[in-house]
């Protein structure tokens, strides 16, 4: 059964490594207002959040004018699509 996290104040989001090349374990950290979760990821994984997130970026002209509350839900509801 899949554990599910909730956060809707999202301050941020971001994927990091730890460890050598070839040995890495890739996480995905969200923090939120008085929450912070971390879960492990795969490589595969995170290298398709990140492309998701880049497709996402390339759907708006004003990159400024940008905030997580806008994008995380774009992200998440694309992340899903088959």
């Amino acid at each position: 059964m899949a554990t599910l996290y909730n956060h809707d104040d999202v301050l941020r989001c971001v994927i990091g490594t730890v460890g050598e090349p070839g040995e890495r374990a890739f996480y995905l950290q969200v923090r939120s207002t008085g929450s912070l979760t971390t879960v492990a990821l795969e490589k595969t994984q995170a290298g398709a959040l990140v492309e998701r997130y880049s497709f996402s970026l390339k759907s708006y002209e004003n990159v400024k004018e940008l905030s997580l509350k806008k994008l995380l839900p774009e992200m998440i509801h694309l992340w899903k699509a088959p």
